[in-house]
């Protein structure tokens, strides 16, 4: 009979030799900058249930925010592809532009994401889903607009030129508008 030594020892060599299995961290989403003053950025995967990505907008802290836009497309024939059936950003539901499931033949999924009003915290994209088959999984992309805040020095330094330009214009003037027009004396018939 095995005494209390032999069942602790066992169960704590069974733990020892399992993985315990933490939450999964969302994938994270770059941002590429693509000239003037927009970022984007695809993203997908092949999985069923719900799959998280990390859209990560600190480094727009002290900008001026644009638009944030995000689309997820996926379609399905058959037995074969993946489909949607929500997508959230930040707790925010996306707007399903197509929606579309024809049993026993297929559908296409397009959903939307579009605002003027977003912080510059780390955002959380859900996109829940199932695979049907094959290696089709679902395809997203996102786009930030955001405009560097210009500094109190640049407004001073714009309204100082103006300032400039203003006083140049003024010194160049005549001081008497009369001798720029000169008016015909009428001729007197003899």
């Amino acid at each position: 009979m095995p005494s209390l030594r032999h069942i602790l020892a066992a169960s704590l060599l069974s733990l020892s030799t399992f993985s315990w299995a933490g939450p999964v961290a969302p994938t994270p989403i770059t941002l590429s900058f693509n000239g003037v003053d927009t970022w984007s950025a695809s993203f997908s995967a092949l999985s069923s249930g719900t799959n998280s990505f990390l859209l990560d907008l600190s480094p727009f802290a002290g900008m001026q925010l644009g638009t944030l836009s995000a689309l997820v497309s996926a379609n399905f024939l058959g037995s074969s592809g993946y489909d949607i059936s929500s997508v959230s950003i930040g707790g925010q539901a996306f707007k399903p532009l197509i929606d579309q499931s024809i049993p026993g033949l297929g559908g296409i999924d397009l959903w939307s994401f579009n605002t003027q009003s977003w912080s510059t915290v780390p955002q959380l994209i859900e996109i829940t889903g199932q695979l049907l088959g094959g290696t089709t999984g679902f395809i997203g992309s996102v786009s930030v607009v955001a405009k560097p805040v210009p500094e109190p020095a640049s407004y001073a330094l714009l309204l100082l030129g103006l300032a400039g330009i203003a006083w140049v214009r003024r010194q160049r003037q005549p001081a008497n508008y009369g001798r720029l027009v000169h008016l015909p004396q009428p001729s007197v018939l003899r």
